[in-house]
């Protein structure tokens, strides 16, 4: 394929388009009261979803689905009463799904929502309270994601 027809359908290794870091977020604005920043899932959230890159690079359906369903799936284990202890090593592991899913030759999530959940998860840490915290900011951004018509076809 010649560089003009790559750069027309945005693949030119030569020129790759500029990605953004994740937004800034702190989960809570009183760790000990169990208190939300109030910031967290709408201005935050949506400054976030908006980072998400648009036309032939949005991260798919099924790969919204495909992450945001594993990570449902854990916070339901949880409310199911299964203890934080079992979950904890499944969602660590979820990491390298990320990085699976990005890498080169085969990318199947574009880096900014890589980067967006690697970046969070790392917040999480060991702490139950902050992984119930992500679940909620992953649902706020990708609500606002689809608002902003940055989540593509499968």
């Amino acid at each position: 394929m010649s560089a003009y027809n790559l750069q027309k359908r945005g693949h030119d290794s030569r020129n790759p388009r500029p990605t953004s870091k994740p937004v800034e977020v702190t989960f809570y604005a009183n760790k000990a009261e169990n208190e939300l920043h109030p910031q967290l899932l709408y201005e935050w959230a949506e400054e976030q979803a908006k980072l998400f890159p648009e036309g032939r690079d949005k991260v798919s359906k099924s790969q919204i689905r495909r992450f945001f369903g594993a990570i449902k799936n854990l916070q339901f284990q949880l409310e199911s009463q299964r203890p934080w202890g079992q979950i904890l090593p499944l969602f660590k592991m979820f990491h390298s799904k990320v990085c699976y899913a990005e890498r080169a030759g085969n990318k199947k999530i574009p880096k900014e929502f890589a980067d967006f959940l690697k970046e969070n998860m790392k917040k999480v840490g060991d702490d139950k309270d902050d992984f119930i915290a992500f679940v909620m900011y992953f649902e706020a951004v990708l609500g606002f994601a689809y608002g902003h018509n940055k989540i593509g076809r499968d």
